[in-house]
């Protein structure tokens, strides 16, 4: 360094470009803030970085935002997606590098962040524009994701290098004219020390790259087996087969909206509305938080207002198995998704799959009557299940305060309630089998699709990325076969009929909820020291709807709780539903396998 001559380290936001104003009480300042526009406004041939991972970002200037829309269109088309991350602040940094990027000939970008734009279905647009400005691409995929629940191939500890939940990647991007272009990947599984280890004495030259060809519509930068996707993706799509749907209700604070049982939610909301108390004691009491346009002084201004404030109080499918209630009122839950769940005030059937999954396994199909929660099926973010009702009825739309307005004729003239199925898979349909089979048999079909061990196992890398595809059988003696033992479990999971598969009893004791223990040996599942459940079957106690280990997790909800005579008898049936659904699932893949 020459006299004088500063350390070449600027402080800035790289995010924002900021026009330097001058700070007469800060004069260093303003000069550091002009010295680091200039150097960002200069060509740059390395971009190396940590930058920070927060899907809430702050940085929501125009020009960057701007960047950000380039990722949001796919094969020349918009990709149409009303929730995405791309606006998480690491996209944010790596869309600046390959703008930095395409304003020279060549250049390398090193950065590690998020690993979560490898393969979510949409971050595809971000996935195609960096194959269009870069030649080579190297992604190092670390792992350790908590949320994905990550192990290593051999099923042992996968630990993240971060403190953090998310699993992160190390990405290198080379840009060069004439360079032949490549995307490479690979794989770095284990604990932490073995990673950092692994990266200090690791050569680009010397790893075992896979390289890929990512192609439309998802362009995926992690390898996949894609046998079977030209059958997969010639069947209908659950999102073609049903004409609305959304995600469920997300209330944002259960602690206080929803209970297990309706006395003690009536209780909460009677204390949260009683103005003889403060706010401030109510805040702490519920540990409640402003969120997004809620405050619980206004929303106990607007509830304590109301002279029928009980009536708010519906039943509410909360997890698998596990019906509690809610307080169905805009004041109090932040996406009521009024436009679906009003469909369920009458009799309705849901269909609940997500569009994702951050496991190995597909087992993410249920069925709902209620009005449900987004987590029915798994608490994970990208398993947040859709809800697909059977049926739309006659209501008034929500969010306009009108009814419906339909662009040819009413489809509900003279009716009540239409099935909620597409016209074009209705016609489709229709002529397969040259039959017109009734809204119920196909449900139970679609549900006996979802629920074939086969078709779960062979199609899982598909099932990952987005909703599933429903194949239609060849013939309409196994279609109305699938269709009676699908509506079968329709019915079993909705607790409407009870298969008699197994006696099971509960031994005496004080009822309470300990720590849920389970002795295979014996097939007694344990809710006390004394007390337990038998027979419970291995595999009964072992079963899984989504992420939730069923059995188990109903019981650690209630942990230090009496269980009363309805949840006794909920637990029982819950069991002999399981052991119902564990066969005939075996029976539905007899009959059929893709």
């Amino acid at each position: 360094m020459q006299p004088d001559e500063r350390l070449q380290i600027y402080l800035t936001n790289t995010l924002e470009p900021i026009e330097p104003q001058a700070n007469w009480l800060l004069p260093a300042l303003s000069k550091e803030v002009e010295s680091a526009q200039e150097v960002k406004n200069k060509k740059i041939l390395v971009i190396t970085g940590n930058p920070p991972y927060s899907g809430i970002s702050l940085n929501r200037g125009e020009w960057i935002s701007k960047l950000i829309d380039t990722y949001k269109w796919v094969d020349s088309k918009p990709f149409g997606e009303k929730k995405h991350w791309l606006n998480d602040d690491y996209v944010k940094f790596i869309r600046f590098a390959q703008w930095k990027m395409e304003q020279v000939d060549e250049g390398i970008v090193g950065i590690i962040t998020n690993h979560s734009f490898l393969d979510n279905p949409t971050f595809r647009g971000m996935r195609q524009s960096l194959m269009q400005t870069f030649n080579r691409m190297y992604f190092l995929d670390l792992h350790g994701s908590t949320k994905r629940k990550e192990t290593t191939p051999e099923d042992g500890k996968d630990e993240n290098v971060f403190d953090i939940e998310q699993g992160v990647c190390i990405s290198l991007f080379v840009r060069k004219q004439g360079l032949e272009r490549k995307i490479s990947h690979d794989d770095l599984w284990g604990k932490r020390k073995e990673k950092y280890r692994a990266c200090m004495e690791y050569e680009i030259a010397n790893m075992a790259w896979k390289n890929l060809s990512p192609k439309s519509p998802f362009y995926f930068f992690k390898p996949r087996d894609e046998s079977g996707i030209d059958v997969y993706n010639s069947y209908f799509p659950i999102t073609e087969i049903f004409q609305t749907y959304s995600i469920g209700v997300q209330t944002s604070r259960d602690s206080l909206a929803v209970a297990i049982q309706r006395g003690e939610l009536e209780q909460r909301i009677k204390e949260f509305i009683d103005q003889s108390k403060s706010t401030e004691e109510i805040i702490k009491k519920f540990k409640l938080k402003n969120t997004r346009g809620w405050t619980p002084q206004y929303s106990r201004d607007i509830i304590s207002k109301i002279d029928n404030w009980k009536s708010f109080i519906t039943p509410y499918e909360y997890r698998p198995f596990d019906c509690r209630y809610v307080y169905y009122h805009p004041q109090m839950v932040d996406w009521p998704r009024f436009a679906i769940m009003n469909n369920f005030i009458k009799d309705n059937i849901a269909l609940l799959a997500p569009r994702q999954l951050a496991t190995d396994y597909y087992r993410h199909a249920f069925v709902s009557d209620k009005i449900c929660d987004m987590c029915l099926i798994s608490t994970l973010t990208k398993e947040q299940n859709r809800v697909f009702p059977l049926y739309q009825y006659n209501l008034y739309d929500d969010k306009k305060h009108k009814t419906r307005q339909f662009e040819e004729t009413d489809p509900f003239s003279g009716k009540e309630r239409i099935e909620n199925f597409t016209p074009e898979f209705r016609r489709r349909i229709d002529n397969k089998y040259d039959h017109c089979y009734g809204s119920e048999e196909i449900f139970g079909y679609i549900y006996a699709i979802l629920n074939n061990i086969t078709y779960r196992r062979k199609y899982i890398e598909f099932l990952k990325i987005d909703f599933p595809k429903i194949p239609l059988v060849d013939n309409p003696e196994t279609f109305e076969r699938l269709s009676a033992l699908g509506w079968q479990l329709v019915q079993a999971h909705l607790l409407l009929d009870i298969p008699e598969s197994l006696k099971v009893d509960l031994t005496r004791g004080n009822d309470a909820v300990e720590k849920p223990v389970y002795v295979a040996t014996q097939q007694r599942l344990y809710i006390n020291d004394e007390q337990y459940f038998s027979p419970v079957p291995d595999d009964v106690w072992s079963f899984h709807i989504g992420c939730y280990q069923v059995m188990d997790k109903y019981l650690r909800y209630r942990k230090g709780r009496e269980l009363s005579l309805d949840e006794k008898e909920n637990i029982m049936n819950v069991v002999k539903v399981l052991r119902f659904t564990i066969d005939l699932m075996q029976e539905i893949d007899e009959i059929w396998k893709p």
